[in-house]
């Protein structure tokens, strides 16, 4: 399958100033570039398509656009395999392990896979990392920065994916797009844990989007560590993970 990294996303201005660059994919990490290191992971499974300005040698790249969903439907546009994986290029701990198992759980059949993480293992193998979490019937999770995508469903189901995007940092926000039942969930979930399942989220987040969407559990905690800001960047720095 083809490889859609997204590295449009430009660094604060403290880091550009640090180092150098402008877009938080040219961070140094480990030796490299952090979308050298997301390359690495994902190279296998097919051709990379890089959106952005960011510098990786030996594949496609294709322009940014000014929004997350413009970006998409840019690299979508070079997409040649029916499905394909999209990955941020924010992902510097992102291993060949966690991508074959992230595939190899999704739904060949589903427009959309997601990933979700149970917070307990991103805090223990990433601890002091800022994340936005949502209490479910099975657990507490948070959310990944990886997906596997029907192509031709996805072509489809890009205008509702944008504003689903807008919301993706508020559960809240994000259930009130879904219908005020599930919202209602959300909120008794705060006190009845068991009121919201997985399988439930995913039939109303399908209902809302136009097409089946996946959630898929991972314990893989690399796929929802994104660097993303100055203090995440520093602290991964501190403890070494870089």
């Amino acid at each position: 399958m083809d490889v859609v990294i997204l590295a449009g996303g430009e660094a604060e201005h403290a880091l550009q100033i640090q180092y150098g660059i402008k877009f938080r994919a040219s961070l140094p990490a480990k030796g490299k570039t952090m979308v050298e290191l997301v390359a690495d992971a994902v190279q296998h499974l097919g051709e990379p398509i890089l959106v952005g300005e960011a510098q990786l040698a030996g594949v496609r790249h294709v322009p940014a656009g000014n929004s997350f969903i413009l970006s998409l439907a840019n690299g979508l546009e070079a997409v040649q395999t029916d499905q394909f994986m999209m990955v941020t290029a924010d992902l510097p701990f992102l291993g060949r392990a966690a991508v074959d198992d992230f595939v190899r759980r999704s739904d060949p059949t589903a427009a959309l896979n997601y990933p979700i993480i149970p917070v307990a293992r991103c805090e223990s193998e990433f601890p002091g990392m800022k994340r936005t979490t949502l209490r479910l019937a099975e657990g507490v999770f948070t959310g990944g920065n990886v997906a596997v995508v029907n192509t031709q469903k996805m072509r489809r189901l890009l205008p509702n994916l944008e504003l689903a995007y807008a919301n993706r940092k508020s559960p809240l926000k994000l259930a009130s797009q879904v219908g005020a039942k599930t919202l209602f969930a959300l909120l008794w979930g705060r006190f009845v844990p068991s009121s919201l399942s997985i399988r439930k989220l995913e039939q109303n987040v399908s209902k809302m989007l136009g097409g089946p969407v996946r959630g898929v559990i991972t314990e893989y905690a690399s796929i929802g560590t994104d660097i993303d800001n100055a203090e995440q960047y520093q602290l991964a720095r501190t403890y070494g993970w870089l």
